[in-house]
């Protein structure tokens, strides 16, 4: 059974996509378009919507629900915004093809 969550995300991912055309056309690419794409896929899918479409603020860990193990656990918060920011850069470089 879907729930309201799951049906959520999806309409979310269709938001973001016919978004995404309209995204390409601006140059440069800037951190505050790929936040608010962000905050198109997350809209009323997380626990606290103040994270949808900011820079997370604590740490997170991938992990396995049923034997608790830590499978991935992604930078620290605090290096988010400059590995994003790196990203984007590279994004942006007259020699990246997209």
């Amino acid at each position: 059974m879907v729930n309201r969550k799951d049906k959520q995300e999806v309409l979310n991912y269709i938001e973001a996509l016919d978004a995404i055309p309209g995204f390409s056309k601006k140059r440069p690419f800037k951190t505050a378009d790929l936040l608010k794409i962000h905050k198109m896929v997350t809209k009323d899918t997380l626990d606290n919507t103040e994270d949808e479409g900011v820079f997370r603020n604590r740490q997170v860990v991938i992990g396995n629900r049923r034997t608790g193990e830590i499978v991935f656990r992604p930078p620290a918060a605090k290096e988010v915004p400059e590995l994003v920011g790196e990203f984007i850069d590279r994004f942006n470089a007259e020699d990246t093809n997209y």
